[in-house]
């Protein structure tokens, strides 16, 4: 709860007070749009963190602009390599795996979007909805 919560949310807070103008993205996980899990924890923090980017968007308009991303197969967990990816990957709907410049592309039009407030990008090649 402390990392994937309430520090966004602290650090929300402290930015909306010290700059008062910008942009905030946070980093969900595409599992959000899901219930089961084996992870309860995490998953309801980043549950949380989905819900709190889309009430501070509505609080912190019109001067600061908060979105999300959720990212789908990335990066591999600690002691797994690219193979366990591609091996989840067959359970998507593109059937392929990301790579960081997918994530870079989302934060760019995230950026460069100014009509643009309170989404998530899922970066996930459809696993949120499946």
């Amino acid at each position: 709860m402390t990392i994937n919560f309430k520090i966004p949310y602290l650090l929300t807070k402290a930015f909306a007070k010290v700059y008062g103008k910008g942009n905030i993205i946070n980093f969900v996980d595409t599992k959000v749009e899901k219930n089961k899990t084996v992870h309860l924890d995490y998953i309801l923090s980043k549950k949380l963190l989905k819900d709190f980017t889309k009430i501070s968007a509505v609080e912190l308009a019109p001067n600061i602009r908060v979105n999300g991303i959720g990212p789908g197969l990335i990066l591999p967990p600690p002691g797994k390599d690219e193979s366990y990816l591609w091996d989840l990957a067959k359970n998507i709907p593109l059937k392929t795996i990301g790579n960081l410049e997918e994530i870079l592309k989302a934060v760019q039009f995230i950026l460069d979007s100014q009509f643009f407030t309170g989404q998530i990008l899922y970066i996930d090649g459809g696993e949120h909805l499946v």
